[in-house]
């Protein structure tokens, strides 16, 4: 690769975990954003690789999906966590805070129908009001150890998958670029791994979040094997089928 990419993160601890496991010349390329914002940063060239909520795809078919890295999940450990107000059972309206994207609108509608057989009406908000239900996005949940009275957003999807929740997918316009980028993650689970502490405990959430992080890491999933490429493509037809958009396609893995 003979010039490094410009390339954009989610800013969350996942992926704080992941660009501390990269070699130093590609760590000075990376920029830590709101995750709504990637895919339009890529698709009008201000970035060359980002990693992107797996339901941008719907709205953008044409970029190359890599078939070696993404953010899957499939235990308590969630980027996403749901709140109830105590003891209700009819769920009508649902309110989005944090760092909220294309996953959290669009999948949220299909868990409360499969789950809890409730048609909801999605409101972005930016306090949280105990009276409410809340989906709360991103390190929000971890600041104050709030995690602790929510549901995983990511167990929710991966119970009613059978498989891994792919949150989030390395995308580029450009094949080439992201084939060479590829190359970078051999192994990323296990480097990962082994700075996963050291890397956590530097950060400004309270200790019982902390220590979640480290005992639940193990059901966070940074390669992309075969099981999580069957999960994105399942993952992707799921508004399909529930009518939320008009048609399916293929993506295109590199």
């Amino acid at each position: 690769m003979s010039k490094l990419p410009n390339i954009l993160l989610p800013d969350n601890v996942f992926s704080v975990l992941f660009a501390s496991a990269l070699p130093d010349n590609v760590k000075e390329r990376i920029k830590f954003t709101a995750s709504s914002v990637i895919s339009n940063e890529i698709e009008t060239g201000n970035a060359d690789i980002g990693i992107i909520p797996s339901c941008d795809l719907i709205k953008h078919q044409d970029f190359f999906v890599s078939n070696k890295l993404a953010f899957s999940f499939d235990g308590q450990l969630s980027g996403s966590y749901l709140y109830f107000v105590p003891g209700q059972n009819n769920f009508t309206d649902l309110y989005l805070t944090g760092d909220a994207n294309s996953n959290d609108v669009i999948l949220s509608k299909i868990v409360f129908n499969e789950r809890y057989s409730s048609q909801i009406q999605i409101h972005l908000a930016n306090e949280i009001d105990p009276g409410k239900n809340y989906l709360v996005a991103g390190d929000k949940n971890f600041e104050s150890g709030k995690f602790s009275s929510g549901l995983s957003f990511a167990d929710e999807l991966s119970t009613m998958l059978f498989l891994p929740y792919v949150n989030f997918v390395l995308v580029s316009k450009n094949e080439s670029s992201l084939s060479s980028m590829n190359k970078l993650f051999e192994g990323i689970d296990e480097r990962i791994e082994s700075s996963s502490n050291e890397i956590i405990n530097k950060l400004q959430f309270d200790t019982a979040s902390k220590d979640f992080i480290n005992e639940n890491l193990n059901s966070v999933y940074y390669e992309m094997t075969e099981n999580e490429t069957d999960a994105l493509t399942e993952l992707i037809r799921l508004p399909y089928y529930h009518g939320i958009t008009e048609e399916l396609f293929d993506l295109r893995f590199v």
